[in-house]
């Protein structure tokens, strides 16, 4: 019995949606797409993305990603344990002029992952323009040479982040344990989250993020009070 063209396109996204889904390839590879307009739009910015300790259960990293691409900002997603190799492309990019804007974002264990690399960066000179970590496992410090860090975390399990004695930008500590059914497993799938990470980066490009805004708020319900609105394009 031959298949319909339908049945058979959607066998076809099987394999990498499943890749996606295990961390084989990073959501960049599976929307290609989207990838050459955001080299078009901001070709100086770069977002790193790092899942948490399990691939498959970091599923909102792809999605932010992609909405970030669609926006025409070139993002990537990576495992939390391959942020050396990471880091180390990041440098060699770095000093080649091919990037010069760095924005980490990491989840649960890929917030400690994402510190790390910024940390690194920040050791060999490159600077990182925005750290945001999503309800980290680990007690974490802002390292030094991140112009900007944002933890979004619920105090009911998560890590507020600290500052380290090189820090020296703005540091902010969002807790999240207000929203409605956000728990930490789906910590990076709930909307109100996604919709401020990708709203912090956006102002971050388009230079109207908020510098003396309150070290630490708390967002309750849906509504995220002190934040401020997106930016304009």
């Amino acid at each position: 019995m031959s298949k319909s063209p339908l049945f058979l396109t959607r066998f076809s996204l099987w394999p990498a949606t499943l890749a996606v889904a295990f961390g084989l390839v990073s959501a960049s590879s599976v929307s290609a797409t989207h990838k050459s307009r955001a080299h078009h739009l901001f070709p100086r910015y770069h977002v790193y993305l790092f899942r948490g300790l399990v691939p498959m259960m970091s599923s909102g990293m792809v999605d932010m990603a992609t909405a970030l691409q669609k926006l025409g900002i070139s993002a990537s997603v990576h495992n939390q344990s391959d942020w050396h190799q990471v880091a180390d492309k990041i440098v060699a990019g770095y000093r080649r002029g091919n990037v010069q804007n760095i924005i980490v974002v990491g989840y649960s264990a890929g917030a400690a992952a994402a510190t790390n690399m910024a940390a690194r960066l920040g050791d060999r000179g490159v600077p990182v323009k925005l750290a945001i970590t999503l309800d980290p496992v680990w007690s974490i410090s802002a390292p030094g040479h991140v112009d900007r860090y944002v933890n979004y975390y619920s105090s009911f399990g998560g890590r507020s982040v600290k500052r380290s004695r090189q820090f020296r930008g703005s540091l902010q500590n969002v807790d999240m344990r207000g929203v409605h059914g956000l728990w930490h497993l789906n910590f990076d799938n709930n909307k109100v989250v996604q919709r401020n990470v990708i709203r912090d980066i956006r102002a971050v490009i388009y230079g109207n993020h908020r510098a003396a805004s309150p070290a630490t708020i708390l967002v309750s319900g849906l509504g995220v009070s002190g934040l401020g609105r997106d930016p304009a394009p």
